[in-house]
């Protein structure tokens, strides 16, 4: 599926979603009297098909959508109540009056949600507050998970359910602030785990798993990525809508979707650049009949979502949609690495190809094979080294990144046996390709087999020393790892370095004269400070798992926690707190020490001009950490409000 193609149905799509809005920004839902809509359907002013549309399109970068999401914004901020609740109904409207419902937790944590990722300044300290207090009126046990609907305690039963997908979207929202409550992440894991996604608002599971998706990083996200393939391939020919629906949550699962899923989504784009109406919640009961809402500006938002984020995650389309990944020296090692697997056997082919496709398709695709030339082109004293130098290491480094993905899983306790022989072909390849690059006896070779050697000593010591057991909800804490002065962050992935080192190498730089040596170490101290970034954010999955990071041994040592055994749903609480208070501020600092670090001895070696490839990446974690810093102030007063 081309790229020009992709582009020009979105922008269609974004031009018949300007048509339809209104002027005071808001959207139409169409109720109609069966899931078919093949009835004749009345239009409706209800807030929870715009807030649904704000919060799809909020993840989408389009500038043609920008004046639409404005709007939108705008006509929700209208619709709020003093406490910051949205109702169901357009308050203006003549059903708010004859047909009320109380305000509810969907409509308002999907607009909260939409409005933060249009801009998140509208969604400022006061609005934190008063969503605190919002849940805490609706709170089923303390700290969750949460009831629909905002109603006094002693109101009918009616309105007193406990949803997963009202949760699901409560628990995004948190998400967007940097926050997170155990209960409801509970509930969303036990839907998972079942591989049920039932809602009594909702007529179709896709939808309630696409809520779960948007926020889930429990340790049964291979369960979730089964499911959505296998709905997903149901849903193709017959539904665009849950088609839609499943491709975003595959990619935001970082899960690759079949292009006949993106065809299909293609044709079925109408005239008009719409896409046909589909239920998408239930309205309501009245009667003896039901009655199902949806819009197709709604469907329309949920298929231009799903087109952007497969344009943005496929390796294959044109340079206008994915100009980093579509480099064309990237697209040479991606066919040279598919060309080699070619001699393999058929089985052991499919498997390698599809860790290939896969890491094309990633988020570091970029990185990974084109920075033996970014590295290149930012010497001071530029040499034009052979492409077939920077060809091999930019194999080696897709290859080695390969086998060390697949190896991670297993190191995990969630390895596919089925992939392990492609592992172990991978790491070969990369040995070879590195030992392309310059003659055997060369220096840089000796270092390539001590990287290897040290990363698989990194390896084994984590095994041995970071790993607790997890026996259901309970974790048996045993001696806390000594990470020392965090070498063993760096010596994991002290594969990145290689790279670099194979192009000053072959530059003229020997590994062992100083400029190189400072390249080494600016490279661990980069490479402690991104794994550091990727563990604060993951440590709770990591507790849950059994896998004690240098982040999780921070958080249990400055609690001075005891071995011994703990109910995981009582340890974590605590745990969070003394994290977002005590050791998040701590570990910024120390991160932003390794990238500082970092820079001057880049500066030292003395290879690299000013502006360099190198120190770009450096400063990719910087910005992170601020970012970081900027949200842990958000999440400690909303924190603060609710605990209290």
């Amino acid at each position: 599926m081309g790229a020009v193609k992709i582009s020009q149905s979105i922008e269609r799509g974004t031009l018949f979603l300007a048509s339809r809005q209104l002027p005071d920004g808001g959207f139409t839902t169409t109720v109609f009297m069966n899931d078919t809509l093949s009835s004749t359907g009345k239009e409706y002013k209800i807030v929870f098909g715009s807030a649904l549309i704000l919060r799809v399109l909020g993840e989408v970068t389009l500038r043609q959508a920008q004046t639409v999401k404005d709007k939108l914004a705008q006509y929700l901020l209208s619709q709020k109540s003093e406490r910051w609740s949205l109702n169901y109904w357009d308050r203006g409207s003549h059903e708010y009056k004859t047909m009320s419902y109380p305000d509810d937790l969907d409509d308002t944590f999907c607009a909260l949600a939409g409005l933060w990722l249009h801009d998140s300044s509208l969604v400022d300290e006061t609005v934190l507050a008063h969503s605190v207090k919002l849940l805490l009126a609706t709170e089923s046990h303390v700290g969750g998970p949460y009831k629909t609907w905002l109603v006094p305690p002693g109101a009918a039963k009616v309105w007193q359910d406990v949803d997963v997908a009202v949760n699901a979207n409560v628990a995004y929202f948190l998400s967007l602030i940097g926050s997170s409550l155990p209960n409801v992440v509970d509930l969303l894991e036990r839907a998972v785990q079942a591989g049920v996604f039932a809602s009594p608002y909702y007529p179709h599971e896709e939808l309630v798993a696409y809520y779960v998706a948007s926020v889930y990083k429990g340790r049964s996200q291979k369960k979730l990525t089964r499911w959505l393939r296998q709905k997903l391939q149901s849903t193709i020919g017959r539904s665009p809508l849950r088609t839609a629906l499943c491709v975003s949550s595959l990619i935001r699962l970082s899960e690759a979707v079949p292009e006949a899923a993106i065809e299909y989504l293609i044709k079925t784009q109408q005239t008009d650049g719409s896409w046909p109406n589909e239920a998408v919640w239930l309205d309501r009961k009245r009667g003896g009949e039901t009655y199902y809402a949806g819009s197709s500006a709604l469907v329309t938002a949920f298929a231009i979502e799903a087109l952007e984020r497969y344009s943005h995650s496929s390796p294959r389309l044109a340079e206008d949609v994915q100009p980093s990944v579509l480099d064309p020296r990237s697209i040479v090692v991606f066919e040279q690495a598919r060309q080699e697997a070619g001699q393999l056997d058929k089985t052991l082919r499919r498997s390698v190809l599809a860790m290939i496709d896969r890491t094309a398709s990633g988020r570091n695709a970029h990185e990974i094979t084109l920075l033996p030339y970014l590295v290149a082109s930012s010497l001071k004293q530029q040499r034009r080294l052979p492409r077939h130098i920077l060809n091999n290491l930019s194999l080696a480094n897709l290859y080695g990144w390969i086998a060390y993905t697949i190896y991670d899983d297993f190191l995990d306790d969630e390895g596919d046996p089925r992939y392990l022989s492609a592992a172990n072909v991978m790491m070969r390849r990369s040995v070879e390709s590195f030992g392309r690059v310059l003659p055997k006896k060369h220096t840089f070779q000796h270092i390539v087999r001590d990287v290897f050697d040290t990363i698989d000593a990194a390896n084994v010591w984590e095994v041995t020393h970071a790993r607790f057991v997890v026996d259901g909800e309970r974790i048996m804490i045993a001696k806390l790892p000594d990470y020392k002065r965090l070498d063993a962050l760096a010596e994991r992935s002290l594969g990145h370095a290689l790279p670099a080192l194979g192009v000053v190498a072959a530059a003229g730089v020997s590994p062992d004269q100083e400029s190189a040596k400072q390249l080494l170490t600016a490279l661990r101290h980069y490479i402690i400070a991104r794994q550091l970034n990727d563990d604060l954010h993951d440590w709770k999955e990591d507790l849950q798992a059994g896998r004690i990071t240098y982040v999780v041994t921070r958080i249990l040592g400055e609690l001075n926690y005891e071995p011994g055994e703990y109910a995981v749903d009582q340890l974590i609480p605590k745990l969070e707190r003394q994290f977002w208070h005590h050791t998040l501020p701590q570990l910024c600092k120390r991160m932003k020490y390794h990238t500082r670090q970092s820079k001057v001895a880049i500066r030292r070696s003395e290879l690299f001009q000013e502006e360099n490839f190198l120190r770009q990446l450096v400063e990719q974690i910087d910005l992170s950490i601020n970012e970081t810093l900027a949200t842990l102030g958000r999440t400690e007063r909303f924190l603060d409000a609710y605990n209290n």
